[in-house]
Parts: C-alpha cells; sequence; structure tokens
C-alpha cells in the first residue's frame, strides 16, 4: 500500500506537466488570442517545436504570425526539447476525385448565437470537393442552395474613409451562414465552391434573385 502510494504521488506532477507544440500554437491562433499573448505562454512554457521547413511553411499557411515562429524558433534554440515519443502523422483525408482541388482554408468570423446572443466569433472555415466545413462541421456541398458575397461599406471618419470587412453568405434549405473577414480569403472561399459546384447560384447578397434563395439565419 504504502509504495503504491508513493507511485501515484510520483506520477501527479506528469499528469499537470504541458508541453507546447506546433498543434497547440495553430490551436491558440485560430481560437483569436492575440500575438502578445500566445508568445508570452511560449516564453513562459515548455516547448517541443518543429521548425524544419516544411513544418514553418505549413505555420504561416495556418496563419501564424510571424512573431509567433519567432517566439517558436528562439524557444527551440533557448530550450532543448524533452525526450518524447514521436507524435503520429494525421492520417490523411482520402483522395479527392478527379478534377477536384485540394481544400481551401481561411481563418474568418462566423456570425452566430450562444449564451451571450449574437455575435461574430473567429472559425475556421474549408471548402473542399464535397463539403464546407465549419469548425470541422461539414456541410455537403450537395446541400448548398446559393452562395453571394457582400462588399464591405465604407465609413467616413475624421477626414478618412475606412473599408470594412467583407461577408460570405452560404445557404441551404434550413439556415443561412454568414461570414466576414478579409475580402481576398472571402474571395478564395467563394471561388474554391464555385469550383466544386459549378451550378451553385451565385452573386451579390444584394441581388433580388439571389435573396430569394437565402434562408434567414
Amino acid at each position: 500500500m504504502r509504495l503504491m502510494t508513493v507511485l501515484l504521488f510520483l506520477a501527479l506532477p506528469l499528469s499537470a506537466f504541458e508541453v507546447l507544440d506546433n498543434a497547440a500554437v495553430v490551436r491558440m491562433v485560430g481560437a483569436g488570442l492575440g500575438t502578445d499573448v500566445i508568445v508570452l505562454k511560449i516564453e513562459r512554457s515548455e516547448a517541443s517545436f518543429d521548425t524544419t521547413t516544411d513544418s514553418l511553411i505549413a505555420l504561416k499557411n495556418a496563419h501564424v504570425p510571424d512573431a509567433v515562429i519567432r517566439a517558436m524558433l528562439i524557444k527551440g534554440d533557448a530550450v532543448p526539447p524533452s525526450p518524447a515519443p514521436r507524435i503520429a502523422p494525421p492520417i490523411p483525408a482520402p483522395p479527392a476525385p478527379p478534377g477536384s482541388g485540394d481544400n481551401i482554408c481561411a481563418n474568418v468570423k462566423f456570425y452566430t448565437t450562444g449564451n451571450e446572443g449574437p455575435a461574430w466569433v473567429p472559425s475556421n472555415v474549408c471548402v473542399g470537393p464535397n463539403s464546407v466545413s465549419v469548425d470541422e462541421q461539414p456541410i455537403p456541398l450537395a446541400d448548398v442552395a446559393v452562395q453571394c458575397t457582400s462588399k464591405p461599406g465604407i465609413l467616413a471618419m475624421g477626414g478618412s474613409l475606412l473599408r470594412g470587412d467583407q461577408e460570405w453568405w452560404i445557404s441551404d434549405a434550413k439556415e443561412t451562414l454568414k461570414f466576414r473577414g478579409k475580402q481576398e480569403d472571402l474571395d478564395r472561399l467563394a471561388a474554391a465552391l464555385k469550383q466544386s459546384r459549378r451550378d451553385i447560384p451565385s452573386g451579390s447578397c444584394s441581388d433580388r434573385e439571389v435573396r430569394k434563395r437565402l434562408v434567414r439565419p
């Protein structure tokens, strides 16, 4: 009994020990944490980062800020990672049908209703050959009835013209999903959806014919 108690006591610190890796950094960026917060987390935590060339490119494609990537590189030089079992790579997705491209993803804001009411929340959206996924929740392309874009408005403030975010809406037979973000990101998503399903009606969200197909969110 005494030996078992000692072993349990020694095991407790290990269960609470956290080692940051590349995936943890990508999750923090996707959740909308600020660059300074993520850098501080890296500086104050144990870490085992993969900073090979391919991994750095993958981090950049996941929209990880340069300041965060730099902090990861500095952490890797300053604190050698502890030996740890190699993490198996993720299982690759099934091959796309001929003529279909890879998934196109972007970090955007998603209009949804939470515990505190309607709000724009950080989200990750991907368009693939068979579905649109919102935070890994897939929507079959066969269910998408229409897509449209709402160009950013221009606001005059203090003699300056400020341009807001563009919006991209997709609608199925049940609801309309609204996303807001950089124009180039939303244009890439809209183009990918059009490429995957050329028969989906599309246009400006203010067009009368498009609005007939939209379901009120």
